[in-house]
């Protein structure tokens, strides 16, 4: 299964999508080089920056897939606004999607490091995805969801997908950060995706493959983290 460390961000969201990375056991040191090197990546491309557009979410019409005894339709749909978000580069609705937490410690590391902006990511993420897709015109229209760690998983290894999540950005954000997000979190949810699409010929497309993305509930709200 390949990972999708997607405690996505603004360096770091270009991280997530950037990071379908190796494979089920990657390490924390494989997980925060990944970040670090996605965060350099995106920094370089703030001069090729181009306005986002708008876009309503009554107009997506992706179709979902999962099991409702392991993804909760709020998380289903958490995750498919934020890639719709990021599909047609709505800026305004991917920032209701990202957690606000990681938006305060991304936000204020990248205004330290050059006064970059969220938006900037969120460019960078879209590119990501057209890599992903190998064509600038594309649709996505199918996600898949399953529990990117199941029970029997944990029994067969000692990672823990969750913790090795947050021991990542640990090292990118320090302790305090795990401390505000648990402060605020009731719940995480570590969600395999599957991503399949259409070019502009109506050719099928598989975008992403069982990639990972971390989602928060906080009451009765779902964010991403990343």
């Amino acid at each position: 299964m390949k990972v999708w460390i997607a405690k996505v961000n603004a360096a770091v969201l270009a991280f997530l999508l950037a990071s379908v990375v190796n494979g089920c056991g990657s390490s924390e040191k494989n997980v925060s080089d990944s970040l670090q090197s996605q965060q350099d990546a995106s920094l370089q491309t703030e001069s090729s920056y181009e306005p986002v557009t708008e876009s309503d979410p009554k107009d997506m019409h992706y179709t979902f897939s999962y099991d409702s005894e392991e993804v909760p339709e709020g998380v289903a749909n958490a995750i498919g606004l934020y890639f719709y978000a990021v599909e047609t580069q709505n800026y305004d609705l991917y920032l209701q999607q990202v957690n606000p937490v990681y938006q305060q410690y991304i936000s204020e590391m990248l205004q330290e490091q050059g006064g970059y902006s969220l938006e900037m990511g969120l460019e960078q993420c879209h590119q990501t995805l057209t890599e992903y897709a190998g064509t600038d015109s594309f649709t996505i229209t199918v996600l898949k969801m399953k529990q990117a760690q199941t029970l029997e998983d944990q029994l067969d290894t000692e990672n823990d997908f969750v913790e090795d999540y947050l021991s990542a950005f640990v090292q990118l954000f320090g302790e305090e950060f795990v401390a505000d997000l648990e402060a605020q979190c009731d719940e995480m949810y570590d969600i395999a995706v599957t991503m399949e699409g259409e070019d502009e010929e109506g050719n099928a497309l598989t975008i992403m493959e069982d990639s990972e993305i971390m989602v928060v509930r906080s009451g009765n709200q779902y964010t991403i983290l990343g």
